[in-house]
């Protein structure tokens, strides 16, 4: 609905299902292969919301994530996520006809994704800038550290005042170190 096309190169081929819109017609040698039915009465009735859903997203109004955590809220798909599931089997199915079909597609896919994993493999390879910390600003020289006193030598510092200063008062008992 959107324009996109998803294109995989298929690993396991013979478990891929096949879906027919039509109960009663007659594909002919597909008629084995194509045993699921789809429900297009499930896409007809939900036909006004998928067209929604697909405007919604390709203006960006509303995220792929958020939009998948809303339809399969409680872990089971609302009627809407089942219409869509139904609707993306049509297109697989379709994309599977073209892949067995066609020669040149199926070369073209492979060409495709060889050329992506050859690119990813260049990135792999590629050495990657290390991110570094910026410099480090200038700091000021520290102080030496001071050696903390003794209880000692805060006493005499206390009894013995600077010349031109006042004598502080005695500490209280409680307060003074044990000698």
């Amino acid at each position: 609905m959107l324009g996109y096309q998803f294109s995989p190169r298929l690993a396991d081929i013979g478990a891929a299902r096949f879906w027919r819109t039509d109960r009663t017609a007659d594909y002919g040698p597909l008629n084995g292969l194509a045993r699921n039915n789809i429900d297009t009465d499930l896409i007809a009735i939900h036909l006004d919301d998928l067209l929604r859903i697909a405007g919604s997203l390709a203006t960006g109004t509303v995220r792929a994530s958020q939009l998948l955590r809303v339809l399969q809220g409680g872990g089971r798909p609302t009627p809407l996520g089942r219409a869509i599931a139904e609707l993306g089997r049509i297109a697989k199915t379709l994309y599977l006809l073209a892949y067995l079909d066609d020669e040149t597609y199926r070369r073209r896919i492979l060409t495709q994704l060889n050329r992506t994993e050859s690119r990813h493999a260049l990135a792999r390879g590629l050495p990657r800038p290390t991110r570094t910390a910026p410099p480090a600003l200038p700091r000021r020289p520290r102080r030496p550290a001071r050696h903390p006193r003794t209880c000692r030598q805060r006493h005499r510092a206390l009894e013995h005042p600077l010349p031109g200063r006042r004598p502080e008062p005695a500490a209280p008992q409680w307060l003074r170190c044990p000698r």
